[in-house]
């Protein structure tokens, strides 16, 4: 048996596990997490977009991204 975060729908992908892990190091602006992350532009973008849609993350004011929890 799983965890429950895939009945959740908690899951991620690698490239959005990229994009949390520079996360989980406080807000950022987004060319550092995209830089930081190691993903080429269209995955940082798919992984950013995604990870919002789902509220996992969220944009500050001044381009800076945060982890929700």
């Amino acid at each position: 048996q799983g965890t429950g975060k895939e009945a959740l729908g908690l899951t991620c992908s690698a490239d959005e596990q990229a994009v949390l892990a520079v996360l989980r190091k406080g807000p950022r602006p987004s060319d550092l997490v995209h830089r930081e992350s190691g993903l080429d532009r269209a995955g940082f973008l798919r992984a950013l977009v995604a990870l919002e849609s789902r509220a996992v993350v969220r944009r500050l004011p001044g381009d800076l991204w945060a982890k929700v929890k």
